[in-house]
């Protein structure tokens, strides 16, 4: 699984901690199924490619991300620790399948971020506060044809905002904005697209991210506050097309969880510090063919990871990996049991609450949370 989640149909990213030295790890566990607390958003779909697609939770609890109803139309959702939700809609956003309002990053101010699908198949960037207020905004040199446009996928504590534009001759680059409204685009050397929804921000403004390269091959890269850019690959990752370093979010430490895609297509879990030293690893059970292995997705400030597995039948599972390196594996329930089915952990709070989402056996997709 190259990039997480969609492209225009669904181009995110998070929390996180310094790192230690990789220990051994003990023998993965399950997590009971009565951990973990399934959910639906409101007139989510219920047909094959609909249904409700998490992305992020915060330490008050809050729950960011999107639903595809029964007409293919995206909606953006807010969950609260309670369990209640919260839906809105753009203006902007079309009513036709594929169009509407897609939500990825929550700050723990409540505010959200992500963007709108137009009736012309274009995206246009927003920030949402607490109390419902949306701003919209397009990063300049967006292209305005379809596939086009601006899509944000974080933002943090201090409102700033990261994300990629994509310009009138399909090119992908990286952006920030301040919560004033100011808009900074940026490329790392080398990049032929600035592309992929697993970017994040932390406190500081530095940011983590992805680039391919005129091989079509990944790095990825750390932002610092100052605008200077450093790229990186991680161990084991290849150097032919379709492979290379996925960078997936960035903690306020600077480490950056992610994978490695080797020379095989098989994906490798890493931890890069902000020293730049790498710790990897594997979870017990990942497969060994291309599409299949270990993907982390999110670090919290206590260094606990989470992510998912890919294994040999091509079914994902969820896993938690402790600072010291013992990983526990599990499912929600309901997953299904075949290709391209089971359970994706998408992010984790300071509280080791563990969300995401699964797909079942129709191949619906649902939100979950669960306490590690």
């Amino acid at each position: 699984m190259r990039y997480s989640r969609m492209l225009i149909v669904a181009l995110c990213a998070f929390l996180i901690a310094t790192g230690r030295p990789q220990s051994r790890a003990q023998d993965p566990q399950i997590i009971p199924d009565p951990q973990i607390i399934t959910f639906d958003a409101p007139d989510a779909g219920t047909s094959s490619g609909q249904g409700t697609f998490v992305q992020q939770n915060v330490d008050s609890g809050d729950i960011v991300g999107y639903y595809i109803d029964a007409k293919g139309v995206f909606h953006a959702f807010i969950r609260d620790d309670y369990g209640n939700f919260t839906t809105f809609d753009l203006a902007e956003g079309g009513t036709a399948s594929g169009e509407g309002t897609l939500a990825f990053g929550i700050n723990t101010a409540g505010e959200t971020t992500g963007y709108a699908v137009d009736a012309k198949g274009v995206a246009h960037g927003f920030v949402r506060d607490d109390d419902g207020n949306i701003t919209t905004f397009d990063v300049r040199k967006a292209g305005k044809a379809s596939g086009q446009g601006t899509f944000p996928f974080a933002i943090n504590v201090n409102g700033e905002v990261s994300g990629i534009y994509r310009d009138s001759k399909n090119v992908f680059h990286g952006f920030v904005r301040s919560r004033q409204g100011t808009l900074t685009s940026f490329d790392p050397e080398g990049s032929v697209n600035t592309i992929g929804d697993t970017l994040g921000i932390n406190s500081s403004g530095a940011v983590s991210g992805i680039f391919l390269d005129k091989h079509s091959v990944d790095h990825g890269y750390l932002r610092h506050p100052s605008g200077a850019i450093t790229e990186f690959d991680a161990p084991k990752a290849g150097t032919v097309a379709g492979t290379g370093t996925v960078a997936q979010s960035i903690n306020d430490a600077g480490t950056i969880p992610g994978n490695s895609i080797d020379a095989k297509g098989v994906n490798h879990g890493f931890l890069r510090y902000y020293a730049g030293t790498f710790t990897t690893f594997d979870v017990s059970g990942a497969g060994t063919a291309s599409g299949q292995g270990t993907t982390p997705t999110a670090t919290n400030d206590a260094n606990t990871t989470t992510g998912f597995y890919t294994d040999k039948h091509g079914v994902n599972h969820g896993f938690v990996r402790s600072p010291h390196g013992s990983i526990t594996k599990f499912n929600a329930p309901g997953a299904g049991t075949k290709s391209g089915q089971g359970t994706s952990a998408i992010s984790i709070n300071s509280s080791d609450a563990i969300t995401g989402s699964y797909i079942d056996e129709k191949g619906v997709s649902h939100g979950f949370v669960g306490q590690n």
